[in-house]
């Protein structure tokens, strides 16, 4: 119970929103986000329906809030590991391998995260909030030459999407991994030597780094 267990200390609020989100990640996994009953979860948190409502209008705000908390909480952990990094360049490739990596071993949350993308579109700018803040210091410092809007957002998202599902499919692969690293950063206006020499920079600190992973 992942988010129930991160509420500790918080307001009561908080905690029931934190066991709510993990009753979804179980249904939504099990039986797929079309076929989850909210009685179902709100029996699995423990709570009354009317309870469930004073949380979430519906199964979207519910789907679009579980989808938006693990790719938060992923984007958080994997900053604090990198922060001291200060090319923009690594910055980007670290976040975006480190998160794929992290949802490819623990695939509850990954088919969540596949399952909800069309409810995250809604909520885009918070859960890119981090990636955007390294996009942005990589075109303040001319690193990166893309403009920073709404479509750049949206082609990194399907890319880093599409990674997922094939590799959910496939299995991990840290080539394929690296590969949408590479991607990502020509979207940003990397020639393709140039985003193969940064993924190849950061290869041996991504191959060593752990990253504290959900439990």
């Amino acid at each position: 119970m992942y988010f129930q267990k991160a509420a500790i200390g918080r307001t009561k609020r908080e905690r029931t929103r934190g066991i709510i989100i993990d009753s979804a990640i179980e249904a939504f996994s099990k039986e797929g986000i079309p076929s989850a009953r909210i009685s179902n979860i709100a029996e699995q948190a423990g709570i009354t329906g009317a309870t469930f409502y004073n949380h979430f209008r519906d199964k979207d705000e519910l789907t679009a809030a579980t989808g938006a908390a693990i790719i938060l909480e992923l984007s958080r952990a994997v900053a604090n590991e990198i922060e001291d990094i200060n090319d923009p360049v690594i910055r980007v490739t670290a976040l975006c391998s480190c998160v794929l990596k992290v949802l490819l071993n623990h695939e509850n949350w990954a088919t969540i995260v596949v399952d909800s993308f069309h409810y995250l579109r809604e909520i885009r700018e918070q859960v890119t909030h981090t990636l955007n803040e390294q996009i942005e210091l990589g075109i303040h410092q001319d690193v990166f030459s893309a403009d920073l809007n709404d479509f750049l957002t949206e082609q990194i998202a399907s890319l880093m999407m599409s990674s997922i599902r094939n590799q959910m499919d496939t299995g991990y692969s840290e080539s394929n991994t690296e590969l949408t690293c590479q991607h990502v950063l020509r979207l940003l206006g990397l020639s393709n030597k140039e985003a193969a020499k940064a993924v190849e920079k950061w290869r041996p600190q991504f191959q060593d780094l752990q990253v504290k992973l959900p439990t």
